[in-house]
């Protein structure tokens, strides 16, 4: 017999003993609760063996004799080895009928098939995560802890979730020869035995134990399979020289033979390629089928009249759905598929040709009656398929035929405002009702309820929104109370649902706090209000929300994602707040220039204080602040120079605290986003003005002005070109400087590879402008690259090379066209350039490849 936890074993008076090492009879000893007695078996249970530890021999005891039974893994015949997973299956229900899992569930576990199959249990109810330590310790295969769930060897106790997945890996060790160790893609080796064979082992592999499906349905498809398989013969893959030299055949139990695919490369037996006339032959046989058919079709399909043409329809669609149930039944299972849905939604086109040929095109109460149908169809399908796809599709569908009668009750629906909320409030009471309805009937298809569900807080979200139109018009009650009693019927809801339609509903109430406040202000606000009015209210709607997501966080530790919507709410006024400030600078109110950094410093207090998941919501809202308030500050006052000087102060400064400051620079998670802060507050604004201000002004004429100001440089554009240029430089060298002490290369290079790029892209596109008389930007552009380019093969430095090497070829490229377009034919330019580029690509292959592999490795 094969052994079971690697001790000597015997047989005594046809019952089973095996002599366990201490450490499996200390496991054994320290089970717990009442013995299983044994089941005989049935026709679709195996046998229930308990094992059970005789203390005073320290010997495992089998009340029947499994010596003749062979395990699992020697069982060769794939339909006998898949018929034992199922009846043991059967017998594991019956453990788990004893609420306790059965823990140790392996190959070896499983004996003998057919009507002598049974299953070996511990009799007490062992320590999984233990007992596995203790055999691996009494020299079992390594390869045993694949047999085992997750959360087990973690060490977890074992659960019947853990025993589900237990019995997918033994049903992949079948399939597959080999246990899953993270493969779970069985679609292959489950092809011809049943569509659901393999997403129900894909599912009950799943590492979280709560996607894992119930037991009697992972039962039901390995039954499934051990039928197809049966039918189809055992499949056993041996090689037949002979036949076939290169390639097998799969032998069959008094089966006929078929041929398994060739190795790859491998050459196909005489015979069996089919010519090239054979499939020109087939090409232009098939093609003038289509032809005529479709020459019949066109011809005769006015003759048929509306009934024939809808049959037609009907019976192409039928054929259609029918033909991808037999190829799922054949195993083609995602071909049938997509015939399935294909015909499933077809219905909807006949429905809509219905209505059309009948002329009631204008009638929305036909077109609700359509999509009821195809509602009530994708119903059915997801039900029959336990399908999430047709799930949604039904959702979507009832979302229609709401709208549809909608249009039936009122041609104009949004000019009633009132009949819009109360319709809007019925819609989502409908939807929120099936959900809760179907949730609870048919509990394994959650997409139909989760769809149905989504409906309502659509229309929740509609009827809000129509509500929160009236806050200055005739119903002002009903604009301001409207959206918040959809968020409480919401909220309620989410109350008595359960996953995951607790979610979506608590979501969409979520959804509606977040967006009505803003919208009511923005509609009361809109009539006229100043900055001064949006600043004011941004900073108490702003309050509000970050109150309401402390109290949250506060009152419901356990829960601490319900402050993030209000969390949320408070940052989308911040952001308003400061726009407002930033309109008011722009009108000459310079005083309100440090409100917006005002608002930032609030939301930084505030994520000092919050707990996560609150805290990222509110250091998001900060950082979005500090990356386009001072750009837009500097827009706003049109480029003056304390604004540019007080970007790059900003961004610099951010960049060292990114490098310098430790607990910024502890993570990566920290330190980037805090660099490409920096980087865009040094960069934007001084890029975009030095374009504004100096692209159509000659490079060597600027500096003529700033040499010739008399040291009032400031006064000139020039300095609108200095300063960028300056920055960029300043950029290069702090990623230099900040390489000697960092942990990780992605940091500095950004900060070098932004300094470059901001240099030779400012030169490149100011260069476009006068690319054949201007040759002050070509000169920077190439003495820069070439200091560039050689500073970075001297120190190693991988982003110079990266960036220099590129720009200079560019820049090259640029001005041989430019300059010899004007005294040499353009196709005697076009030949240099082509010589050029070979010469180019042959000093890359022989040269260039090697040094630009090793960079890979430079600073």
């Amino acid at each position: 017999m094969r052994s079971l936890y690697g001790g000597e074993t015997g047989t005594e008076d046809g019952a089973t003993w095996e002599r366990a090492s201490p450490a499996v009879g200390k496991c054994f000893r320290a089970a717990a609760g009442a013995p299983i007695t044994p089941l005989p078996a049935a026709p679709e249970r195996a046998a229930l063996l308990p094992l059970a530890l005789d203390e005073a021999t320290e010997v495992l005891r089998c009340p029947e004799s499994v010596e003749d039974r062979p395990a699992l893994t020697e069982v060769d015949d794939r339909a006998a080895a898949l018929d034992a997973l199922a009846r043991a299956a059967g017998a594991l229900a019956a453990v788990h009928a004893r609420e306790r899992p059965h823990g140790d569930l392996r190959p070896e576990t499983i004996r003998g098939v057919g009507s002598r199959c049974a299953l070996v249990v511990p009799a007490r109810a062992v320590s999984a995560p233990r007992l596995l330590r203790a055999r691996l310790a009494a020299g079992a295969d390594p390869v045993a802890v694949a047999y085992a769930a997750p959360e087990v060897v973690c060490g977890e106790g074992a659960s019947p979730a853990s025993d589900v997945y237990s019995l997918a890996a033994c049903a992949a060790r079948v399939l597959n020869g080999r246990p899953p160790l993270g493969r779970t893609a069985l679609g292959a080796a489950t092809k011809g035995l049943g569509a659901s064979l393999g997403p129900i082992l894909s599912r009950a592999l799943d590492p979280d134990p709560a996607a894992r499906p119930p037991l009697d349905e992972l039962q039901q498809a390995l039954a499934e399979g051990a039928r197809r398989a049966a039918e189809g013969g055992d499949f056993v893959l041996v090689p037949d020289a002979a036949a076939a030299p290169r390639g097998r055949v799969l032998q069959t139990n008094g089966a006929k033979a078929r041929p398994l695919p060739a190795e790859p490369g491998a050459s196909a037996p005489p015979g069996s390629r089919p010519s090239a006339l054979l499939f020109l032959v087939l090409a232009v046989a098939a093609s003038f089928v289509f032809c005529g058919a479709l020459g019949l079709v066109v011809t005769g399909w006015e003759a048929l009249g509306t009934v024939g043409q809808l049959g037609v329809l009907g019976l192409l669609t039928a054929s259609i759905g029918v033909g991808g149930v037999r190829l799922e039944r054949r195993g083609f299972s995602r071909s049938g598929f997509a015939c399935v849905l294909l015909a499933s939604q077809l219905l909807g086109v006949d429905g809509a040709y219905f209505v059309y040929r009948t002329g009631q095109q204008d009638e929305p109460l036909a077109w609700a009656a359509v999509a009821i149908a195809m509602a009530l169809v994708d119903v059915l399908l997801a039900w029959r398929r336990d399908s999430e796809l047709f799930g949604a599709l039904a959702g979507l569908s009832w979302f229609a035929a709401v709208v549809c009668g909608w249009q039936a009750c009122d041609a104009d629906p949004w000019t009633h405002p009132l009949l819009a909320v109360g319709y809007g409030a019925v819609a989502a009471a409908i939807g929120a009702g099936l959900a809760l309805v179907t949730a609870h009937a048919v509990p394994r298809v959650a997409a139909v309820s989760a769809s149905l569900a989504g409906s309502a807080v659509l229309w929740a979200q509609c009827g809000a929104a129509v509500a929160t139109g009236e806050v200055v018009g005739g119903h002002p009650v009903l604009g301001w109370l409207g959206p918040y009693a959809f968020a409480g019927g919401l909220g309620l809801l989410a109350w008595l649902g359960r996953p995951p339609l607790r979610a979506l509903f608590a979501g969409g109430g979520a959804l509606l706090l977040v967006w009505a406040p803003s919208a009511q202000a923005t509609v009361f606000l809109g009539e006229g209000g100043r900055p001064t009015t949006w600043m004011a209210a941004a900073a108490c709607v702003a309050l509000v929300g970050a109150g309401l997501a402390f109290a949250a966080e506060r009152l419901w530790p356990k829960h601490r994602g319900l402050g993030v919507p209000y969390g949320l709410l408070a940052v989308v006024w911040t952001q308003i707040g400061a726009g407002s400030a930033v309109f008011a600078l722009a009108e000459g109110n310079t005083l309100y220039a440090a409100v917006p950094y005002a608002l930032a410093a609030g939301l930084a207090f505030a994520a000092w204080r919050a707990r996560e998941p609150l805290r990222w919501a509110f250091v998001v809202g900060c950082g979005l602040l500090l990356l386009w308030v001072p750009t837009a500050q500097a827009a706003a006052v049109e480029g003056h120079l304390v604004s540019l000087f007080g970007c790059a102060g900003l961004g610099l400064a951010l960049l060292w605290a990114a490098f310098a400051w430790p607990r910024a620079a502890v993570t990566a998670a920290r330190q980037v986003p805090l660099v490409g802060l920096g980087l865009v507050n040094a960069l934007c604004a001084p890029l975009v003005f030095a374009l504004v201000r100096c692209a159509d002004r000659d490079g060597w004429k600027l500096l003529e002005e700033a040499v010739s100001s008399g040291g009032r440089v400031h006064e000139t554009r020039f300095v609108f070109l200095s300063m960028p240029l300056g920055i960029a430089l300043a950029l290069v060298a702090l990623g230099i400087h900040f390489s000697r002490d960092a942990e990780r290369k992605l940091p500095y290079r950004m900060v070098e590879g932004a300094g470059l790029l901001a240099y030779f892209g400012l030169l490149t596109v100011l260069s476009f402008a006068h690319p054949v008389r201007d040759t002050f930007y070509v000169f920077l552009l190439l003495a820069g690259g070439a200091l560039a380019l050689g500073a970075g093969l001297r120190l190693r430095r991988a982003m110079l090379v990266w960036v220099a090497g590129p720009a200079l070829l560019l820049t090259l490229v640029v001005q041989y066209f430019a300059k010899l377009s004007q005294v040499a034919p353009f196709g005697l330019v076009a030949v240099g350039f082509g010589l050029l580029l070979l010469g180019a690509a042959v000093l890359y292959e022989r040269k260039l490849k090697q040094l630009l592999g090793e960079t890979k490795g430079w600073a």
